[in-house]
């Protein structure tokens, strides 16, 4: 039984990757003004979090202004439907591939490539960790490896952070000059929970806040799991918390609605307790509105999309992967700015 699963689940991968390259295809004959598109296959581990389900959206919108076909996949963090849904693509001679795959290892991430490698396929590949992308960047000539510039939002969300402390009547409840705070942030070995994480950190330090972290806690970027992680110490800390500190919108949204379980965050300023996200979800922005949420980095989903497929682009054409872009590489990695702002209440 669990075979004949496995063979139904790989027979309904490539069935519906290749009906949409042949729609593709049927669609551009039928079009005598329209040169052919692109076809970019895009695998994204999970949509479970708002921010990847934004980015897949703007990777969809990208056929709106560009020769392309977009496709994006989601094999739900599991790393055998990812492969299944790899190798379909390939055997269907895709033009392009950009992946955020569910293992960032490197024994993960150098298998990816080498099913990649002998169909010559372009590969951008997202957010993996700079050491990672030292030891394999050698493995392929046509793979690119890009990560946001995700210390910068995390530095901003310091300063946020660091501005409401300058009004110590708000945030410092026992009046000890030291912020007492929690941390809600991505899963272990993220580069972006990693790189916002030094952000936010290294600005308080800067700052001169003394600070006691209470708890930190990795998740899965869902907002589901972070409500539960602030309902269960809740009961151990209370209103000892003088901010929480999250990685993402998700998660941020997450820990007020566990706050709300008991009476916080809900309107009485008495009881309150703020909370800073990084996504600029409109549920996040929402909860701002209405005082109920300290504050957030918005980020420029629309310019990752564009900058990913304008890496993966160059590569088809054999350029420069950052050639005609404003892009930078560090140590073969590309780092693509996500025009960060703050969004506070007022």
């Amino acid at each position: 039984m669990k075979v004949l699963r496995q063979t139904i689940r790989s027979i309904l991968v490539m069935l519906i990757i290749f009906t949409l390259i042949i729609t593709t295809e049927i669609q551009t004959f039928s079009s005598p003004i329209s040169r052919k598109p692109i076809n970019v296959g895009i695998i994204l581990f999970s949509l479970d979090n708002s921010a990847a389900a934004q980015l897949k959206k703007e990777f969809d919108n990208l056929q709106n202004e560009y020769p392309v076909k977009v496709s994006v996949f989601n094999p739900q963090n599991n790393l055998s439907v990812q492969d299944e849904m790899l190798d379909s693509l390939l055997k269907n001679k895709i033009d392009l591939i950009i992946a955020m795959p569910a293992d960032t290892k490197e024994n993960a991430v150098r298998n990816f490539i080498e099913r990649v490698k002998p169909y010559n396929t372009p590969l951008v590949m997202f957010n993996i960790p700079p050491d990672v992308v030292t030891k394999v960047l050698k493995d392929y000539n046509r793979v690119a490896f890009a990560i946001p510039a995700s210390d910068k939002t995390g530095e901003m969300q310091g300063e946020i952070v660091r501005n409401l402390w300058n009004n110590k009547s708000i945030i410092d409840k026992n009046g000890d000059n030291i912020l007492q705070y929690v941390l809600v942030r991505g899963p272990k070995e993220d580069v972006i929970a990693d790189k916002r994480t030094q952000g936010i950190t290294s600005t308080l330090k800067s700052s001169g806040i003394k600070t006691e972290l209470l708890q930190s806690f990795a998740t899965n970027w869902t907002e589901e799991v972070a409500k539960s992680y602030i309902e269960n110490i809740f009961l151990t800390y209370g209103d000892k918390i003088e901010a929480i500190i999250a990685n993402d919108d998700d998660l941020s949204v997450g820990a007020v609605k566990g706050l709300q379980e008991y009476g916080y965050n809900t309107g009485d300023e008495l009881k309150y307790i703020p909370v800073f996200g990084i996504s600029g979800t409109p549920e996040a922005i929402s909860l701002i509105d209405k005082g109920l949420m300290s504050g957030t980095i918005i980020v420029d989903i629309k310019k990752v999309a564009e900058d990913l497929y304008a890496i993966g682009n160059n590569l088809i054409n054999n350029a420069n992967p950052t050639e005609n872009t404003n892009l930078k590489s560090e140590d073969g990695v590309i780092i693509i700015g996500t025009n960060p702002r703050k969004y506070i209440k007022g």
